[in-house]
């Protein structure tokens, strides 16, 4: 599989796990186990998510110099 590719298949499965939480049930459940989860899953995603785009975009701007 080629970088490019992997990095869309990335963006998509995080796409879909920072769409999860619209769905009550799997937001009821994660408030159910700790108040304060359903915070935690959403820091984590969008940590991940900065950490991957500034990996690209050094990429990107590495690209850009040669």
């Amino acid at each position: 599989m080629q970088r490019g590719s992997t990095y869309v298949l990335l963006y998509l499965v995080l796409m879909t796990l920072f769409f999860i939480p619209m769905h009550k049930p799997f937001s009821d459940m994660l408030v159910s186990l700790h108040s304060s989860l359903l915070m935690v899953y959403w820091c984590a995603l969008t940590s991940i998510s900065i950490a991957m785009g500034l990996r690209i975009l050094d990429k990107v701007v590495k690209g850009d110099e040669r």
